[in-house]
Formats: structure tokens, sequence, C-alpha cells
């Protein structure tokens, strides 16, 4: 423990370095009383000390008393006269008070540096556990919101978005697109798509392909896909864990591509957290979606003059599936109604709708119902803004699907005037 730094404190470290310094003076040199003859003197070494270690006046004092001490000791054991002894070796004294203040002073700027950097110090040390505990709660709060966004389905909340992207690309490119969306969405890490032939599966695309994915497969070497195929729906394994060689695949889904062949999505490797039944069905979502939504681009895109409409039982099956995924997933779709102006221009109205928007004229005089998949409130408002403010006269209004309601339902309060 370090002594405090008093008055007291000073006198008797000052008082113990003397006297020890005084006896070995006296054995060592004798007739040299106070060391006069050695430069540089060893009775520096008390005053330095008492400065450096109790400040600027104890190091003075002590200068002083030494001083005041050899020369006493020079009149008491040489006989030589006070006055003379002083004034012999004047510079000797004034450099022992000299260096006692000079050390003093240095000791006392050091002290001073050293409680400022102990105060930093501390407060470095308050700073970092004050963030190290808003780091807990950072990381915690984030655990937190992870768990939420994974209950309320986030992965999926920009599928509209990514849908838009998708439908830029051409056909050769779509379902290598496609795999790739399901990678990010929904953790997918090795799948392919496979047309389905007569007695074997032919690759069109894949993602991170494993030699389990060959371009070619026998209906023998995916038990599992045939499987799926045969039941019309998703087929997976119960243990992602026990996997074999003759069944190395995790799931198969079938479906019908954007150029409407029979196909099926062959899942050999994702991670195991992802590996569920809701991950599987977003997946099934997905390909539904972007399968059925890229044959009726191609629909629109392949008639000439069309004004991109479809019929109201082909909207009413896909706004029956908007509401499934509501419900499922928790992902809201808007459905806008526009009442034209007379002599309205439909096509030029639908050519400003987004890709993904789907569109009937059927049981309406006068008026378009949209369907905009996977968009919520604001994207719609805005759309609906726009098209208002580019077309004089044209009337709008939203529904959002958001509440437990039926297809039949909604149609109704559409049509409501």
């Amino acid at each position: 423990m370090a002594k405090k730094n008093t008055p007291a404190a000073a006198i008797r470290d000052f008082v113990l370095l003397s006297l020890i310094l005084a006896a070995v003076n006296y054995l060592v040199s004798r007739n040299d009383p106070g060391w006069l003859g050695v430069n540089p003197t060893p009775w520096l070494l008390p005053i330095v000390l008492i400065g450096v270690r109790y400040g600027f006046a104890s190091g003075l004092v002590s200068g002083l008393v030494t001083a005041g001490l050899i020369a006493f000791s020079v009149q008491k054991f040489l006989g030589v006269q006070l006055t003379d002894a002083l004034r012999d070796h004047l510079a000797f004294y004034l450099g022992l008070v000299i260096a006692g203040g000079v050390s003093g002073e240095f000791g006392a700027q050091v002290k001073r540096r050293s409680e400022t950097t102990t105060r930093e110090n501390q407060h470095l040390k308050d700073e970092a556990e004050r963030l190290l505990s808003q780091l807990d709660v950072v990381l915690e709060t984030r655990h937190d919101l992870q768990q939420q966004l994974a209950l309320f389905n986030a992965p999926l909340c920009a599928l509209d978005e990514e849908l838009k992207t998708l439908f830029t690309y051409s056909q050769d490119e779509f379902a290598g697109q496609l795999l790739r969306m399901l990678h990010r969405l929904t953790n997918v890490t090795s799948a392919a798509i496979y047309v389905i032939g007569e007695d074997q599966f032919e690759q069109i695309a894949s993602v991170h392909p494993t030699p389990q994915l060959a371009p070619t497969l026998f209906f023998s070497e995916a038990p599992l896909a045939e499987r799926a195929i045969a039941s019309g729906q998703l087929a997976s394994v119960p243990d992602a864990t026990e996997l074999t060689t003759e069944q190395p695949f995790l799931a198969a889904l079938p479906w019908l591509d954007h150029l409407g062949r029979a196909a099926v999505l062959i899942i050999h490797d994702m991670p195991l957290d992802s590996f569920n039944m809701n991950n599987l069905a977003r997946v099934e979502l997905i390909l539904t979606w972007a399968s059925a939504m890229a044959v009726l681009r191609q629909t629109f895109t392949s008639a000439n003059g069309s004004n991109r409409s479809i019929s109201h039982e082909d909207y009413m099956v896909l706004l029956e599936e908007a509401v499934k995924v509501e419900r499922l997933h928790g992902l809201p779709s808007s459905v806008l109604r526009f009442d034209l102006p007379p002599a309205a221009d439909v096509r030029s109205l639908a050519m400003k709708l987004p890709l993904t928007a789907v569109l009937t004229r059927q049981s309406l005089e006068g008026s378009i119902v949209v369907l905009l998949p996977f968009t919520g409130e604001t994207e719609s408002n805005e759309l609906k803004r726009h098209l208002m403010s580019s077309i004089s006269g044209l009337r709008g209004c939203h529904y959002l699907i958001t509440s437990p309601v039926t297809s039949q339902e909604l149609w109704e309060r559409i049509m409501k005037p």
C-alpha cells in the first residue's frame, strides 16, 4: 500500500533516509562530512527522493535542512566557522536546495499527470462498462427481433420486388434466377429444376450444383421426386440427417414452369434450421406465383394490342390464392379498382402497371380491377396516386388483404359503388 503524501510522512521518510546516509558517511568518509569532495554528492539522493515523492515544498525544505545539517557537521567535526563553511562551499549548498526544488516540481507535475491519467482511465472504464451493458441489451434485442421477424415471415416481405426483378430476365434466364431468388429468400443452398420426361428428369437450371444433381436423372435415381410427381404435392424426408446414397435429396416439389411444362424442383441441401415445413411452404409459394405470373406475362406479351386483362374466373383463382397466402404466411396483397373516364385507353393504363400486376375487366362496366400480389398499402397508394395524376378523370380505390376474408366476400366489397 502506498503511503499518503502528508507532511508527517515526508518528515519521517526524510529523517530515516538522512540517518541511514549519515551513518554510511560516518563509516566511509569520517573526515569528509557531507561528502563535499565527491561530485555529485550522495546527499542529493534523499533530497531528490523526497522531492519526487512529496512535491515542491517538501523537496525545497529537505534541500534547505540537508544543507544546514551538512554545514553544522563541517563546523563541528572539522573545526571550521559556520560562516566560513557556508562561504567556501556556497555552490554546493545552493545545489542541494535547487535540486530539492527542481525534483519537487518534477514530482508535482508527474503526480498531476498521473491523477489526470487515472481520472481518464476511470472514465474510459466506466464508458466501456456502459457500452458493454448497452451491447448486451442490443444483442438481446437483436435476438428478439430476429425471432419476431422469423415469426412474421420477414424473408417474404420483399417478395414483390424480387418478382419484379425476376421478370426482367429472359425466358432462358428465368429458371436460374428463380433458383437464386429461392436461395436468398428461403436459404435453399443446393437445388435444381428438372423437366419431366418419359422415364427421366432433364435439368434446365441449378444453383450451387452437387454431383447428386446430375444433368439427367432417371426416376429410380430420385425416388423422392417420383413420389412428389405421383402425389402431385410436396415430398420431403422426415429427417434431414438420414440421407442415403439411394435417396440423397431433402425435398421435391412438382409444378408447372414458366413455359407450362411439367417440372420438379429437387432440393439437395439447405441449413438444418431452415429445413422445416414452414420454409418449404414458402418455397412452394414462390414457385407457384412465379410460374403463374410468368405464364400471364408471356400471354400479355405475345398478344399484340392486349390490355393485359384476364378472365374473371382466372382472376378469382389468383385472388383466392392471395387470400390464402395472407392467411397462411401473413403476407398481404392489394387490390385496386379504377373507374375509367370516357374513351380511356385501357392498354395505356395497363402498361403503367407493375410487371407483377394482374387485372380483369369482366363483370365491370368502365372499370378495371388490379391485383398487386404481396404489395402493402404504401406501395398500392403510391401506384394509385401515380395513375390518377397521369390519367385525367381516373378514379381509384384500394383494398388491402389483411383480415380474415374470403375471395368472394372481397370481390363483393370491390363491386360496391
